[in-house]
């Protein structure tokens, strides 16, 4: 029996899991700085995610979603001043983003100013907070989703690949196998003359080499499989909690108007 202090350790251990799993992806309203002030943002940790490279894809998925297109400023921030997203809002206003990382995970915080010293809050502009939330959460869906999707294409291509080439080094140790068969009964006969022998001989030494490389290749096939498969599973399980973590509805029209956004 388990002594209660291996217990409480193995239940301390569970909660900070489970509390590490609620941050990632958990968006959080709060303020951030960003040029010279702080702005009310909704903000998000991405996991160990490179930094420029989320930043490139939130500007394409802008470009692309929303026709608005982001500029750099300084390190981490982009921007697009004076633009309108009608799913989020009516009013025009500067879009702002940072990345960054902290506690080595990437963190994305998104703002919409429809004035210098105004930022979208929960308090003042609720329904308006909400879609930005929702905008925010769209993007790192997508973009996790795009990530763990390729992933699978690749593992799964990968499989198909080391099952065919398993195959036929499957198909050749039998051969193999089947030849020296033939072999040993050719070299036990009486009637097999010396010349003929010797090839015999030669021939032996060769199948038995190719069979010994013949079954350590199949066995890092098997191994290499049980891994690509396993790589499998993982993600297919990761998709299955992101889908889980991301169940609000999402946004499938940039154009739309506020009202239209599902809640």
């Amino acid at each position: 029996m388990k002594n209660p202090y291996t217990l409480g350790l193995a239940f301390c251990l569970m909660m900070s899991v489970a509390a590490y799993g609620q941050q990632r992806y958990m968006t959080i309203e709060k303020s951030v700085p960003m040029d010279d002030r702080s702005v009310n943002s909704w903000v998000i940790n991405v996991g160990d995610e490179p930094v420029d490279e989320l930043k490139k894809e939130f500007v394409t998925y802008c470009k692309k979603q929303f026709k608005v297109k982001l500029k750099k400023q300084g390190n981490d921030m982009l921007e697009a001043k004076a633009v309108t997203l009608p799913a989020i809002s009516s009013k025009q206003g500067d879009l702002k983003v940072r990345v960054y990382t902290e506690k080595e995970q990437t963190i994305l915080a998104v703002a919409f100013m429809p004035g210098y010293d105004i930022a979208l809050n929960s308090q003042q502009y609720s329904s308006e907070m909400e879609n930005l939330r929702k905008f925010t959460k769209h993007f790192v869906k997508g973009y996790k989703m795009d990530h763990l999707s390729n992933a699978l294409a690749e593992n799964e291509s990968r499989k198909k690949s080391l099952e065919k080439t398993l195959q036929r080094s499957e198909s050749e140790q039998k051969r193999t196998q089947q030849h020296l068969s033939k072999l040993s009964k050719q070299l036990a006969s009486k009637k097999t003359d010396d010349a003929k022998r010797f090839e015999l001989n030669n021939d032996e030494v060769s199948d038995k080499s190719r069979l010994e490389a013949l079954d350590i290749i199949v066995k890092n096939h098997h191994k290499e499989l049980e891994k690509v498969e396993k790589n499998i599973q993982s993600t297919r399980m990761d998709i299955g909690q992101l889908e889980t973590l991301f169940a609000d509805p999402t946004l499938t029209n940039g154009q739309a108007k506020t009202s239209s956004v599902p809640k």
